[in-house]
């Protein structure tokens, strides 16, 4: 019988190589990121809105608090 001895492998850093491409890839997720954060925000502030104040308002304004307590 043989006995082996493992030795420990080295581990090889992660380099960034290449800088103007993770610019790109992280501008493309933040875009995205702010597309989805303005219909969640738009959700949330729906409510508080009457009829309206929905179609006449700016989009993200906020209404009344009692429009939550109707809702």
């Amino acid at each position: 019988m043989k006995s082996t001895v493992d030795t420990p492998k080295k581990k090889k850093k992660l380099v960034q190589e290449n800088r103007v491409g993770m610019f790109f890839v992280n501008s493309w997720l933040i875009f995205f990121a702010l597309i989805s954060l303005v219909p969640m925000a738009w959700l949330l502030l729906a409510p508080s809105k009457t009829d309206d104040q929905v179609t006449g308002n700016a989009p993200l304004s906020f209404g009344n608090i009692k429009g939550y307590l109707n809702a």
